[in-house]
């Protein structure tokens, strides 16, 4: 049996992963703040009146921003959600550059020098190629370790 899932349900959160989280006597406002912090920076497309330095929206930046959290991961929870939303927002990166028929404007900071000597759909071409690469290996690893805290759990 195979889960499909629609492009809105794979969709990375916009808020705070961790919120309903509680361990006695330990605190994750260092996770929350993190969280929060990093989403209002990179994942927001638009920017608002209210919160004008907010900084470019850039879901690479995001997924690199929670695969930095693995490392600060207390529980191996907390790794496999870390891992999960990752690949999420690697995913959403992977849309939106294939998306458009135009370099979006995150893109073009992830071409290193070497790139810049190949035409633009080939640089877009491997920038897709190591997203999906990204895509795929953040969401094996989170699923597995999942399913082996879970066996463990049994």
């Amino acid at each position: 049996a195979a889960l499909l899932l629609t492009p809105e349900q794979l969709s990375p959160a916009r808020g705070i992963h961790f919120r309903g989280m509680t361990i006695p006597g330990y605190s994750l406002k260092l996770f929350r703040k993190f969280e929060r912090m990093v989403v209002q920076k990179w994942g927001t497309k638009t920017r608002d009146e209210l919160a004008p330095n907010l900084g470019e929206y850039d879901p690479i930046r995001v997924g690199l921003a929670y695969m930095d959290l693995v490392g600060a991961s207390d529980f191996p929870i907390q790794v496999a959600g870390s891992l999960a939303t990752a690949g999420l927002w690697f995913l959403e990166a992977l849309r939106e550059i294939s998306s458009t028929k135009e370099p979006t404007q995150f893109e073009e900071a992830y071409w290193f020098e070497e790139m810049w000597m190949l035409p633009v759909p080939a640089r877009r071409a491997a920038l897709q190629v190591a997203l999906k690469e990204a895509v795929w290996d953040t969401m094996s690893t989170a699923s597995n370790l999942a399913i082996h805290l879970m066996q463990a759990c049994s």
